[in-house]
Formats: C-alpha cells, sequence, structure tokens
C-alpha cells in the first residue's frame, strides 16, 4: 500500500527475514532523482512509526528513507501478543541485518547510509556492514557503563537478576511501560539485554568472536552524544564507541540549541520539531551521490 506522508511517497512493504520472518518496512521515496539510502535502525521499544517524519525529510533531499520493525514488535508483529513472540535481541540484529541487505541490494549503485538509533548503533558490527558507506549513530553507548555509575548500580544485579525475571515470567513477557523501564517486548529480548547490561563489555561480552567483528567495521562512522541526554552520558558513548576501532569515527556532542530546541534528551532528535537542525548534522553524514 501506497500513502502521502509529509509530502514523499511511502510504500509499505513486507521484507523477509532470513528465517523467513515477515518485517514490516516503509520506504519513503524521493520525488525525483535518488542521491544515496538511508536504513534507519530503531531504538530498544521504538516502532517505525516513530521516524516517519525524518524518513520525509531524507526523502525531500534526494535520499531514499528506510525504516522498519523488528520481528515481534510494532508492524513485524504478525498479529501476535508480545508473549507469543520468541525472539532476542541476536534476532533483532539480524532483521536489522537483513532489512540492511535489502535495501542495499535495491540501491541502484548510490552509496547506503546506516542510521542506528541507541540500540540500533549498537548492533551494526554484528550485521551487513559490508554493503554500507557510512554510518550515523544517534544517542548510541554501552549501557553497561551507565548503570555501574548510576544510581542503580547496586540494585541492578538484583533486578536483572531476581526482580524482573520474575515479572517477564508472570506476564509471559515484559511489560515496560507497566513497570516505567524501557518499553514492551519478548520476554526474550530483554532476558538477554538484561544479561548483557550487567557485563562491562555489554555484548561483546557474551556473543562469541563480536569483538572481532566491530574491529572489522571499517567505514566513516558519526556518532552524536546529545549533550542532554537523560539516559546515556559521553562517557557511556565513548565507551561503545571503542568497539568500532577500525573504524573512521567522529564523535560529536550535541546541543539543544543546536538543533533549534529547548529539550533533545535521549528520544528526541528525531522529532519532527528539531527538524531544522537536521540540515547542519545530519546531512553532512549521509553518503550520496554528486
Amino acid at each position: 500500500m501506497t500513502t502521502e506522508d509529509g509530502g514523499a511517497e511511502r510504500v509499505r512493504r513486507i521484507v523477509r527475514a532470513r528465517d523467513g520472518h515477515e518485517l514490516g518496512v516503509s520506504t519513503f521515496e524521493p520525488e525525483g532523482k535518488t542521491r544515496g539510502v538511508a536504513v534507519i535502525v530503531p531504538a530498544f521499544a521504538v516502532p517505525a512509526s516513530f521516524y516517519a517524519a525524518f524518513g520525509s525529510w531524507l526523502a525531500g533531499h534526494g535520499i531514499r528513507a528506510v525504516t522498519f520493525d523488528y520481528r515481534g514488535f510494532a508492524s513485524s508483529s504478525g498479529g501476535r501478543h508480545l508473549r507469543d513472540v520468541d525472539a532476542d535481541l541476536l534476532a533483532w540484529a539480524g532483521d536489522a541485518a537483513d532489512v540492511v541487505g535489502w535495501a542495499a541490494e535495491r540501491a541502484d549503485g548510490v552509496p547506503v547510509t546506516y542510521v542506528g538509533h541507541s540500540l540500533g548503533s549498537q548492533i551494526l558490527g554484528l550485521g551487513r556492514h559490508d554493503v554500507v558507506d557510512r554510518a550515523l549513530f544517534v544517542a548510541g553507548g554501552n549501557p553497561h557503563v551507565e548503570i555501574s555509575r548510576s544510581r542503580m548500580a547496586w540494585a541492578a544485579p538484583f533486578a536483572f537478576r531476581v526482580l524482573l525475571p520474575a515479572v517477564i515470567r508472570s506476564y509471559g513477557y515484559y511489560p515496560g511501560k507497566r513497570v516505567r523501564f524501557m518499553g514492551n517486548v519478548p520476554a526474550g529480548v530483554m532476558r538477554q539485554w538484561m544479561r548483557w547490561a550487567l557485563h562491562p563489555e555489554y555484548l561483546l561480552g557474551e556473543v562469541p568472536h563480536a569483538a572481532d567483528a566491530y574491529a572489522e567495521v571499517e567505514m566513516p562512522i558519526v556518532s552524536l552524544h546529545m549533550t542532554d541526554d537523560e539516559l546515556v552520558s559521553q562517557g557511556t558513548t565513548e565507551a561503545m564507541e571503542r568497539w568500532y576501532s577500525g573504524a573512521e569515527l567522529t564523535h560529536r556532542e550535541v546541543t539543544p540549541a543546536e538543533l533549534g530546541g529547548d529539550r533533545v534528551g535521549h528520544l528526541g532528535f528525531f522529532k519532527p520539531t528539531l527538524a531544522p537542525g537536521w540540515d547542519r548534522v545530519v546531512l553532512p553524514a549521509i553518503a550520496t551521490t554528486p
């Protein structure tokens, strides 16, 4: 089905992951010549619809934007309740890799940019970085670093090993909105995230050969840290950036004033009210043809 979204043509599609799971994908098509492709890889428990305004804006600049939902979530739920979804973060990383590969196959020779928001920034090393020309990270970080330095440090081991697993057993999924910590996701996703978050190297501490895979990412990366991010500190972002040791990585601190707003935080970067700042911050990081 095709609709109009903010002046850009939005095309809704179904893309099959490597294991046959159907993923809800939307592309935002430029009216004229396509100069590049940008795949927007979502944050934890954030639906693809959240990025629609950003996708439409990219299309207005000649860049085909691709958004998607991870399996079992939003447009990729297949009509199932979260308690009936068998998925973990590695499956979600596989979904991102499959959508990136799908988008690259249809790029018609124009460069591809990986735009990772939070979790999306963390999982590039597990995916199809071989078909990506550049990456833009927004609010990415190593959660363990932030947790270990926050007021949660003393409570996290008990919460992640005892309290929240009990909540998951009771509900059959993770009711993040109800407990007011993150969002609603399948049980396996949250269980794996909690294990990773308790390790100093996060996913690199559990996934075999992950450190080598991340070191093999060789491309220009711009990593943005919002100075008013309530969840991710500069140190947390820099800890994640060190995983990408083979990349040409530029760390950038972004203030609300630079984006033309009073508040950005962890999720606000993609809100349309901050669109005036995207020209300065986003466009230089997107790979395009002349």
